[in-house]
């Protein structure tokens, strides 16, 4: 289910706030796009708290071959690294989660790089969804089609009070939700709610994706 942040404050600030953090170590990955900009960033924090964060401010954190690849990666090493105690998935990028599949990308994608592409994704969410530790999704900006998926996929999601987008519009553009979302949002608020929501590919604020059990 999703929590409401109640204050103005970042939900991973609020987060970070009842955790006493100490001695942090910072392990940053390099997108092939900019040799210069980090795409993703992990920080392992205090007692195995690690924080895993979302850093493309141009894209609005889309999910794009790339990141993907480099989420996966960084899963897998949370995994195994046999400290890790709980995650936090978060953005770098003030006022944005996630803005979904990067779809200037597909664009350029042939059929069979869109289905390598929706694969990952796919495993990807799995493999976050199976990790052996909590992961919480601070949702501090826009949750949309993969994005909402990517948060669905942890085990609880944290949402700030001034969030406005959060859904899976997909029916807008005349596709469904490809990574799990469809059934991990039945698992969440029911079939029928559900329903109503992919259908009508509805965006919601923070506090109307509370109320409705997300």
């Amino acid at each position: 289910m999703l929590a409401l942040a109640r204050s103005h404050a970042n939900p991973a600030r609020v987060l970070c706030s009842l955790v006493p953090l100490s001695h942090p170590h910072f392990h940053a990955r390099y997108s092939t796009d900019s040799p210069a900009q980090a795409s993703l960033l992990r920080s392992s924090l205090h007692e195995g708290l690690s924080f895993i964060q979302l850093d493309r401010a141009k894209a609005k954190n889309a999910l794009s071959v790339q990141l993907v690849r480099e989420l996966r990666e960084l899963v897998e090493e949370v995994r195994f690294d046999g400290w890790t105690r709980a995650v936090i998935l978060r953005s770098a990028v003030p006022g944005s989660f996630c803005a979904g599949a990067d779809l200037k990308e597909r664009a350029t994608m042939s059929q069979l790089d869109v289905a390598r592409f929706l694969y990952n994704l796919r495993r990807l969410l799995g493999e976050i969804e199976d990790l052996p530790v909590p992961t919480i999704a601070a949702v501090d900006g826009p949750a949309l089609g993969g994005g909402l998926e990517l948060a669905l996929a942890c085990d609880l999601r944290v949402a700030g009070s001034t969030v406005t987008k959060i859904g899976l519009p997909e029916t807008r553009l005349a596709i469904i939700p490809g990574a799990g979302g469809t059934q991990r949002l039945s698992r969440l608020v029911g079939s029928s709610r559900a329903k109503d929501l992919i259908f009508s590919s509805k965006v919601l604020s923070a506090g109307e994706a509370e109320r409705a059990g997300t």
